[in-house]
């Protein structure tokens, strides 16, 4: 069975995808108390409540694939005053145990606003960091609607694969 770690775990909606995929998850890390309670009621499975900008990346456990949501606030509409070294802005910590762990198979999500001209410097350094460790990079913005969930909610995916074969997106 392909393991997986989840960081950002939130409420467990990414993770709860992977299980129905059957996919096992062997380590999940969310800071938030609340979402920990509910993650653990949706998914049936344990969470860390942790801190990842605090953690040696070298202490999570080894896996098929690292998936996650790191927090989005810096990148959405929301963010009126455009800046992204807030401390929500987790994507160098989450760059960093991807550095250390070096999974076979990553898959990120986050708002669209990060792929907009705003931020686009910010995100071609998140794809080029992944493309230095070997990674073979594909993104794409997905609506979640067209997938079934009963929200028009586009968010954007970043996949990497360290084999070189090209990622194969679900057809809506």
């Amino acid at each position: 069975m392909t393991s997986f770690v989840s960081l950002c775990s939130s409420a467990g909606g990414m993770d709860l995808g992977g299980l129905n995929a059957g996919l096992l998850p062997t380590a999940s890390y969310e800071i938030d108390a609340d979402a920990c309670e509910v993650y653990e009621r949706l998914t049936g499975h344990p969470v860390t409540q942790a801190d990842l900008t605090r953690m040696n990346p070298h202490s999570i456990p080894d896996s098929d694939m690292i998936v996650g949501g790191p927090p989005c606030q810096e990148f959405s509409q929301g963010n009126v005053l455009g800046r992204i070294e807030g401390k929500k802005n987790l994507w160098a910590t989450i760059i960093e145990i991807v550095r250390a762990k070096c999974p076979p198979v990553f898959v990120f999500e986050n708002v669209k606003g990060l792929t907009t001209k705003r931020h686009a410097a910010y995100f071609n350094w998140i794809l080029s960091e992944f493309q230095d460790m070997g990674y073979r990079v594909d993104w794409r913005i997905l609506n979640a609607a067209d997938y079934g969930v009963p929200q028009t909610r586009e968010r954007v995916f970043i996949t990497g694969r360290l084999d070189g074969k090209p990622w194969c997106w679900p057809r809506p």
